[in-house]
């Protein structure tokens, strides 16, 4: 009996030395993911920052009917909409610079943001076709990464392929046999405001919803915070990829990353 009692007390206590291992591993690793965080957030968000959310209307890109056929007409909110996957970008980003620290922070569409607030911290969500902020802002970069028109039967998407002028290749979605995306990807641009030397600009956009979501979790990879180029605080541009599946976004993956040739946004503050 004595025994027995003895196995079951040392069994416990190795149970109970495994579980609080475990348990201070998780802590000093979310600790220093944490940390990690805050070094990447800080430079973008001194002195606060506005998120600017891309926006769409009925147009001749964003319409009814993306097939362009006649005589269809639906009811539609005339003071435009936002899409779900940067409503789902924006609740992760804010959730982040939370934890990062960050209070002040300012949300609208990017098409109502004044000259004024432009020279402002930026964090612009969504490509050059649904949020007009950032379009202006990618005409004053030397990015090597762009956004372009799908080319294959059926696609409408005006941002749907990436281009790396670099490379002369491109990146495409795949899609099912339905046409439902299966991939998503996307691209992520830290610089220095153009409109504002000494402030800054994030811009993450998906060549989908579902991209401009990944991109914000992306931000939380351990990979991605420990790249050598993110991490030294210089200006940069990458690409990144994610799976879907029954609309759920998984297998986040970050691509290239490259310089920019701007000032350190550290350098800045």
């Amino acid at each position: 009996m004595t025994e027995m009692l003895l196995a079951v007390i040392v069994n416990l206590g190795s149970t109970g030395l495994a579980f609080m291992l475990g348990l201070s591993f998780r802590r000093i690793s979310l600790g220093f993911r944490t940390r990690a965080l805050r070094s990447f957030w800080k430079p973008i968000t001194n002195d606060g920052v506005r998120v600017a959310i891309g926006s769409f209307f009925v147009n001749d890109y964003y319409r009814d009917d993306p097939a362009g056929h006649e005589g269809i007409v639906s009811l539609v909110e005339l003071a435009g909409y936002a899409g779900l996957g940067d409503l789902d970008a924006y609740i992760q980003l804010k959730e982040q610079l939370r934890r990062a620290g960050v209070r002040k922070v300012e949300l609208g569409p990017g098409h109502q943001v004044s000259d004024e607030q432009r020279r402002e911290n930026l964090i612009l969500l969504g490509g050059p076709h649904s949020n007009p902020l950032s379009a202006m802002v990618l005409r004053q970069l030397p990015n090597t990464f762009s956004f372009g028109a799908a080319d294959g039967p059926g696609d409408f998407g005006k941002d749907a392929k990436i281009y790396d002028n670099i490379l002369d290749s491109s990146m495409d979605c795949k899609k099912g046999p339905s046409g439902e995306l299966e991939t998503d990807q996307g691209i992520m641009i830290r610089c220095a405001n153009p409109f504002a030397a000494k402030k800054s600009v994030l811009i993450i956009a998906g060549s989908w919803g579902f991209g401009t979501a990944a991109g914000t979790r992306l931000i939380e990879d351990r990979i991605f915070l420990k790249n050598a180029v993110v991490n030294s605080g210089v200006a940069f541009e990458a690409v990144f990829t994610c799976k879907i599946t029954d609309g759920s976004i998984s297998n986040i993956e970050l691509g290239k990353v490259r310089r920019l040739a701007q000032s350190p946004v550290a350098a800045r503050l």
